[in-house]
């Protein structure tokens, strides 16, 4: 057996102090040498073959005087949110932690939008260890959806990002991370699991990661209270811990008696902040990447005194109102050729972000097959402040460091000149015959580019009397969508176009056959003169039906009468 730490520029060979097997799992033992560089490492093991876990391994120098942390929540992978796939909003929040000055990040539940989705924990998996700091991460409702105890441990969330609960020591911090299941709440027995595990390490400063916010929805004040009077807190409780008052009383007696400093929430898509006892800050925060007023993040900075600060939207005060960092409008992103030979970095960031950052850090990793020096910058090149290449496990591991863009830019960092066209194709369109001045159509393209990337995909539309373009939006890798608005034609053309990251591009193109709609009701009569000609013949006047009163009375009479006849016959029939 053998162990080792990898990253980008460093191969560091540790020493195996011993193993042994538990619960059918093999635990090693592993000391790092003196001299370390401290940051971000993959480890490795060789146990009949090598097997990596990337960024598991976090090596510190010095305890640390406090924790900045970023808090996203509710990424819900590979969902549409208002026609943008959630996923560009991961990337983007991804992106800007890496550039962030934080030490770590935290994710609290709802990764995936179905716990049994495999492509989306393995998305989510991809998309998370993009990020050069370190994560911790809970599950949310959503994660356990459509699984069972089992499947969720050993087929979904445990085997595609880890375990449901644990802990974690930093220096003088202690981070725990919860379970509130599918129903909302911690059960029992990992109730006493969190005891246990605070009373290990009662003198250290205390978070707690959760999905389920202890307390309710847009809530934004201090107050002081118990957990042995925990009714009187009722009012204030999310439903699904207030519908299960004895773990929501043993929750809060945890905190009060262990002085957790803050618990860190989701689940509820907005932000809230509760100062309890004017010392713990239950924090929720918007969702990062579902649906809810907007999308974004926060930063929580924990001293090791204890001391808590709610970092986000300048002049906003996080006790009174929302003050997430706004991630819609942004998009920071990497788009990889297929054989990483070229990477594009979009930076596309809003005023309304509320972040100011000098500088982003970009980490890519590119194809190691081609020397260093074939690699050059194409794009916006005078935003490029550096460029780092170092070896990383059979790739480079590029560092790209940008002055943040006031506008829209692209940055290439690619081995060769694109010369070649993407492909573009108009797969479909919904309804088949759409009825002029009636009808939106749904129009679905495919775009691919073996080169640098597509950059971008429009659809051009053209009638009788009216040119238009409108820009297609992403569904999914190399799929988009675009609604074309109703029209007054009998045929329209229209042309999808895509242009790629080097200026090249492709278009395909198509008519579409309009359905007239229907004529009113007395210009189809006016069309038929035969009709007209005809005088019609003089009727009757046409029997009115019978109205429901009358039909019922005419019942009750027959009723009545059928009732008197009956007695009638009794009386007749006792006289004889």
């Amino acid at each position: 057996a053998g162990a080792w730490l990898l990253a980008p520029g460093f191969n560091v060979t540790l020493r195996v102090v011993g193993s042994w097997s538990q619960d059918g799992r093999l635990l090693v033992q592993l000391e790092t040498p003196k001299g370390i560089q401290p940051g971000l490492y993959d480890l490795c093991l060789n146990v009949g073959g090598a097997i990596c876990e990337p960024r598991s391994v976090w090596v510190l120098t010095r305890e640390p005087e406090k924790l900045t942390i970023a808090h996203l929540t509710d990424i819900h992978v590979e969902v549409l949110v208002e026609g943008v796939r959630s996923t560009l909003f991961f990337e983007t929040a991804i992106n800007l932690v890496n550039s962030m000055p934080v030490d770590l990040a935290v994710f609290t539940g709802d990764n995936v939008d179905i716990g049994s989705d495999i492509s989306s924990l393995r998305t989510f998996y991809s998309l998370t260890n993009r990020v050069r700091k370190p994560t911790l991460v809970v599950p949310g409702n959503h994660d356990h959806a459509q699984t069972d105890e089992k499947s969720f441990q050993e087929l979904y969330y445990g085997l595609h990002v880890g375990p449901a609960y644990w802990y974690r020591v930093v220096g003088p911090f202690l981070i725990v991370g919860l379970d509130t299941g599918y129903a909302g709440y911690v059960d029992a027995n990992q109730l006493k699991w969190l005891e246990s595990v605070l009373s290990a390490y009662s003198g250290k400063v205390k978070v707690l990661l959760m999905h389920h916010p202890l307390f309710r929805a847009n809530l934004f004040r201090e107050f002081n209270g118990s957990w042995r009077e925990i009714e009187a807190l009722q009012p204030y409780l999310y439903a699904s811990w207030a519908n299960r008052i004895d773990e929501a009383r043993e929750l809060l007696r945890l905190v009060e008696e262990y002085s957790v400093s803050a618990v860190l929430t989701g689940h509820v898509h907005t932000d809230g902040l509760v100062v309890y006892n004017g010392r713990t800050w239950f924090v929720t925060t918007v969702t990062t990447c579902g649906s809810g007023d907007y999308r974004g993040f926060k930063v929580v900075e924990v001293g090791k005194d204890g001391s808590v600060r709610v970092i986000g939207l300048p002049g906003r005060d996080p006790l009174r109102e929302q003050s997430s960092f706004v991630l819609d409008g942004s998009l920071i992103r990497v788009v990889e050729s297929p054989d990483r030979r070229a990477s594009t970095v979009i930076a596309q960031p809003s005023p309304n972000l509320g972040l100011e950052l000098p500088e982003l850090s970009i980490f890519l990793l590119l194809n190691s097959s081609q020397p260093v020096e074939s690699y050059k910058v194409y794009g916006n090149v005078t935003l490029v402040k550096g460029i780092e290449l170092l070896p990383y496990n059979g790739f480079y591991a590029a560092k790209l460091t940008l002055v943040a863009p006031r506008d829209a830019a692209t940055v290439t960092l690619a081995s060769y000149e694109d010369r070649e066209p993407p492909k573009v194709s108009l797969l479909m369109y919904t309804p088949r015959k759409p009825v002029a001045n009636r009808d939106g159509v749904s129009m679905y393209l495919k775009a691919e580019d073996e080169g640098w990337g597509v950059q971008l995909v429009r659809l051009e539309y053209e009638t009788d009397s009216l040119k238009g373009t409108i820009e297609a939006r992403e569904a999914g890798p190399g799929s988009y969508r675009v609604e074309l608005p109703p029209l007054n034609a009998t045929q329209v053309r229209v042309t999808a176009v895509a242009v790629d990251f080097a200026g090249n591009s492709a278009s395909d193109t198509l008519e579409i056959e309009y359905a007239q709609p229907p004529k009113p009701a007395e210009e189809q009569a006016g069309q038929q003169p035969s009709q007209q000609a005809e005088q019609p013949t003089p009727q009757a006047p046409a029997q009115q039906p019978p109205s429901y009163a009358i039909v019922l009375a005419v019942v009750m009479i027959v009723a009545i009468a059928a009732i008197a006849a009956v007695v009638i016959s009794k009386r007749t029939a006792r006289r004889k």
